[in-house]
């Protein structure tokens, strides 16, 4: 039997404001697991059962925002998530509490201009541990207005990208900063930061901390034995001239059909160096690599009228009331796979083709497997971003497609959107596992994931491709 899934359970939340999630709170996070395994979050203290009768109301995770200073997300204080912990709260407004409580602020009044000097050097950027206590120390002018309205901060220096956003305090008459935050589970962590989003970081502009029980990243190949091709596709759904990369492994038996996963289309190098060190290590079979770049970077011709981030946002979101959403779902499906099958050798089982991506490439793995589970039997939705909190409502089988969801406890936003959707599905009765990172809003958590969904869906073990 089908399960029903109405997306106005969590989806009105995977905008700006996010209200709830379920998900596992320990440091470690542990390998795959069923959602339905996954423990409860650690919780507080909370008052007697045998006095149940006098307890207050229970506090929802709306009402618990409301309950904070008003402050920028990125600039809430330990302090005052702390002292909410003690209070009655719904299971929703807890997880949130518990994701609020794994990555905030902490006073940094003790930290002199002598000591940032001290600390940076001859560098633009250094950091400090201590215990969960992470210090970060920057050199640089302060950030675009409308980076830092998205960052959710007042202020700061241009800075990425494990750590998106806290509270930067400026030295006056100085272009030194210094933030602090208390990171959950910082030993099995993997941050890597830097002082530009554009340039390739440098020894004196990046750094990488690991914790001691940190996992290192999955192997890479240095060179593909397969080839990456770009292509122009004309989109009758979209009305446009689309850019799509194709990664096709190395074929060694002409019967073979492959197995597709669709991803963002700048990731298809990244994921093919992964995926063929996979291969090679004989953990999964070869498997062909789709980008269809989204917005404006993957229209060939005349750009839309919109910033790219506008234009990104409109095919991967149905939320938007300017989204294309529907048009660009219906070229992968109408267009795109029929060119792979066709051309490529790739499989026509829907067990065979998986939709992935992380941040808004994120969303769109979700809302495609929902509105299209029949295509997608496997979805891989990561460090999902919202874009606008009004949607339409609409009902959908879920049941079909396996949805594997991952995101960092240094990434609220992105953690507790991925929790609430982790917890809608699975309450549907739909195929879920979820693992939560310590790392940020980084492709370091994101290589992980892919690997690790690679292995589990894609194993050298079973029969090898499918037939028509």
């Amino acid at each position: 039997m089908e399960a029903s899934l109405s997306l106005a359970a969590f989806l009105a939340v995977l905008g700006n404001v996010c209200l709830a999630g379920l998900g596992q709170s320990q440091p470690l996070p542990p390998n795959w697991q069923a959602s339905s395994e996954v423990k409860p979050p650690v919780e507080a203290p909370r008052t007697n059962p045998d006095q149940s009768s006098q307890r207050e109301p229970e506090i929802n995770a709306l009402a618990l925002r409301a309950m904070l200073p008003k402050a920028p997300t990125g600039e809430r204080m330990c302090a005052d998530v702390d002292r909410l912990a003690s209070l009655n709260l719904t299971a929703d407004a807890r997880t949130l509490l518990n994701a609020m409580r794994g990555f905030c602020n902490l006073p940094t009044t003790d930290v002199s201009s002598t000591d940032i000097r001290r600390a940076l050097k001859d560098r633009d950027i250094a950091f400090k541990v201590n215990g969960e206590s992470f210090t970060i120390f920057q050199r640089g002018p302060v950030d675009d207005p409308e980076i830092i309205r998205m960052r959710g901060v007042s202020q700061g220096p241009e800075t990425c990208c494990s750590i998106q956003n806290g509270v930067w305090r400026r030295f006056e008459g100085t272009d030194l900063w210094v933030m602090r935050l208390r990171l959950k589970g910082l030993r099995y962590a993997t941050i890597s930061q830097q002082t530009s989003r554009s340039l390739d970081p440098t020894p004196s502009t990046s750094f990488t901390y690991r914790g001691d029980l940190g996992p290192a990243g999955p192997a890479k190949v240095e060179t593909l034995k397969g080839k990456i091709e770009r292509y122009e596709v004309f989109s009758p759904q979209l009305n446009e001239t689309r850019s799509v990369v194709v990664y096709l492994p190395p074929r060694e038996d002409q019967d073979y059909r492959f197995p597709v996963v669709i991803s963002e289309g700048g990731d298809v190098e990244n994921f093919a160096s992964i995926s063929e060190a996979l291969v090679k290590n004989g953990k999964i079979r070869p498997v062909i690599l789709v980008g269809v770049v989204a917005g404006n970077d993957g229209i060939v011709g005349p750009a839309r009228a919109v910033p790219q981030h506008i234009a990104r946002a409109q095919d991967y979101s149905p939320n938007r009331p300017d989204s294309t959403f529907k048009q660009y779902l219906s070229f992968l499906v109408e267009t795109v796979r029929p060119m792979l099958i066709d051309r490529f050798s790739a499989s026509e089982q829907r067990i065979d083709w998986v939709v992935t991506g992380a941040s808004q490439g994120g969303a769109l793995a979700l809302n495609a497997a929902l509105e299209r589970p029949d295509i997608f039997g496997h979805s891989w939705p990561m460090s999902i971003a919202g874009t606008n909190p009004e949607f339409e409502t609409f009902a959908t089988p879920v049941m079909k497609s396996k949805f594997r969801f991952s995101a960092g406890y240094y990434e609220e936003t992105f953690l507790v959107n991925s929790q609430l959707a982790t917890s809608a599905i699975q309450n549907s009765g739909g195929d879920v596992l979820a693992r939560w990172f310590s790392d940020g809003h980084n492709p370091d958590q994101w290589d992980r994931a892919f690997a690790d969904n690679l292995m589990s869906m894609f194993p050298p073990k079973e029969v090898v491709g499918s037939t028509k």
